[in-house]
């Protein structure tokens, strides 16, 4: 019993000393100018300001409370995690939002996968995603960014869900909303093979693409009869003026013979 209780003696007596010396290792090294931030290291995110952390010390900042406070300054990042690289190195690991769709609203704002409204700064305006007008009195420039409450905005980001799926060659490039319940979206003629085929029947003007009226019911049946459509009609798109798809049966407009 004296042997044990020595032995636990001399472990508690050690173990006490090692948590002492590492509490004033730690203490030292907070104080040493090696181990104050000189370097940040962004991934994807270039345009990201992090020089307000140089110069802190490594050991004492906050990654999480920092990591949130530059996502609230630059609302079109969807994560901002920032690392430590000893001795004196941070890594940030940024990922940025993916819109949807544009609005055009008093600035122009953008809706992302998850449903999220944020403004871009003009510099880096994204300029390949479909824009939306009609919306601008229901939206308005959130301070960060927000969670769309807006019920014709839903709509419009399950029909463009929906055409990503179904239409594939045929992006959205404008859906115009200034009729309640219902929508016009632009389809743009980009595939060379309809534009092979309006050249060699000579026409004068060739269309620069077809539009498409929708309502919002069964907005995934409708996407996929229209998908068929294009198909269908592929060699002869040019000659469509528009699709109508309010009603029960689709219904095609010819353009004009010019």
């Amino acid at each position: 019993m004296i042997r044990i209780s020595r032995a636990l003696v001399i472990i508690a007596v050690t173990g006490v000393i090692t948590v002492c010396l590492f509490i004033l290792l730690t203490i030292g090294m907070k104080g040493m100018d090696n181990f104050k931030i000189k370097n940040i290291v962004a991934r994807e995110g270039r345009v990201l300001d992090f020089s307000y952390l140089k110069g802190r010390n490594i050991f004492t900042l906050d990654l999480e409370r920092e990591s949130r406070r530059v996502l609230l300054a630059y609302p079109y990042y969807k994560k901002i995690r920032l690392m430590r690289v000893m001795p004196n190195m941070l890594f940030a690991d940024c990922v940025k939002r993916r819109p949807l769709v544009c609005v055009d609203a008093n600035r122009r704002l953008f809706i992302d996968e998850e449903n999220v409204v944020y403004a871009v700064p003009a510099q880096n305006m994204v300029l390949n995603v479909p824009l939306i007008v009609g919306l601008e009195k229901k939206i308005a420039t959130p301070k960060g960014f927000r969670k769309n409450t807006i019920q014709d905005l839903y709509y419009v980001l399950t029909l463009i869900k929906e055409a990503k799926t179904f239409l594939g060659a045929y992006p959205i490039q404008r859906i115009d909303m200034n009729q309640k319940g219902q929508a016009e979206f632009f389809i743009p003629f980009k595939s060379a093979d309809i534009l092979r085929e309006a050249r060699n029947k000579e026409l004068r003007a060739i269309p620069e693409g077809l539009e498409v009226k929708v309502t919002f019911d069964d907005i995934r049946d409708k996407v996929k009869a229209l998908a068929g459509l294009l198909q269908q009609c592929r060699e002869d798109l040019y000659n469509i003026q528009y699709i109508d798809l309010r009603f029960k049966e689709p219904v095609i407009k010819q353009r004009q013979k010019n």
